[in-house]
């Protein structure tokens, strides 16, 4: 029995976001695509369906990081709509630096739905991240590093996770297949981003499971694409950001702790507020375990600084 997810924003999704969730069988929730790429106007969006980005793009010399993600960047989540303030783990990130005293801008081109595939062709809703204006994330990532690359401190890259989920409904050897294709375009995505910003650090994040407590779970999946990535690090010199470790869907966990960091509930993949205070953290870790900040750089700071 199939049934659409009951929450605010994806409610609102399926006629403007694309996206709707449902329910299968045994209790397995899935993220898939509602509508076609088509071409939407801004003033058909609900306020607060999806945060207003963080940061801005860079400008002068003020030192920035680029952000490269999907809705998980973008702060998607039930409890986070309405908010005034996008509650992100990437908002979590720039106050915690900013507190250890490197005030840095996020350039955060997050798209919602966007997949390794869509990065480059277009994510359908570009339209949601004013930063976008409505080309893809490629576009404005290059356009952005060529203009100021002197003052670009870091890259983040958090994309993969709406290729594993579209595919669900796939037989086992199409799977394979399209998992190889998956790995294989976020290593041109990598690649292409080390060749425009030499020297400038890069991250990759690895995924969580957000059906981890339940079964079936998306155990082999995630486990292989987080090797690829683990591995495509290793070969690029990279640094792995482990979401996967942060929200403790790579061990045995239950469904309470699973549904503290993720919105179970809400019948959601993407992080509570406490899910994005762990997936800052994590970024925080990997920043410092890469030399790009000091680490002195306390705890992730309170979720009420968070774009003060």
């Amino acid at each position: 029995m199939i049934r659409r997810a009951v929450f605010l924003f994806l409610l609102a999704a399926a006629l403007v976001l694309g996206y709707y969730v449902e329910r299968v069988g045994s209790g397995v929730y899935a993220l898939a695509h509602a509508l076609p790429s088509v071409q939407l106007k801004a003033p058909a969006i609900p306020k607060h369906v999806v945060p207003v980005p963080v940061g801005n793009h860079p400008a002068g010399s003020q030192p920035w990081f680029l952000v490269i993600g999907d809705s998980i960047s973008a702060g998607i989540s039930p409890e986070e709509i309405g908010h005034a303030r996008n509650l992100s783990f990437v908002a979590g990130v720039q106050a915690t630096l900013a507190a250890g005293g490197d005030s840095w801008t996020p350039d955060d081109l997050s798209c919602p739905a966007v997949t390794t595939k869509t990065y480059y062709a277009g994510c359908h809703l570009a339209f949601t991240n004013p930063l976008l204006g409505g080309e893809p994330q490629s576009t404005v990532a290059m356009r952005d590093i060529r203009q100021h690359l002197p003052s670009l401190k870091f890259i983040l890259v958090e994309l993969g996770s709406n290729d594993l989920f579209a595919l669900q409904h796939d037989p086992p050897g199409k799977m394979e297949r399209e998992l190889l294709s998956v790995t294989g375009r976020l290593g041109t995505i990598v690649h292409q981003l080390m060749a425009s910003a030499p020297h400038v650090p890069v991250f990759i994040a690895n995924f969580y499971d957000p059906y981890a407590a339940e079964s079936p779970s998306y155990v082999e999946e995630v486990t292989y694409l987080n090797g690829a990535v683990a591995e495509l690090a290793a070969t690029t010199g990279a640094t792995v950001v482990d979401f996967a470790g942060a929200m403790g869907t790579d061990r045995p966990i239950t469904r309470a702790a699973l549904c503290a960091r993720i919105a179970c509930a809400s019948h959601d993949i993407h992080p509570t507020v406490e899910g994005e205070k762990l997936l800052a953290a994590a970024v925080i870790t990997s920043l410092k375990s890469a030399g790009v900040v000091s680490a002195d750089i306390g705890k992730v700071v309170s979720v009420s600084r968070w774009q003060d």
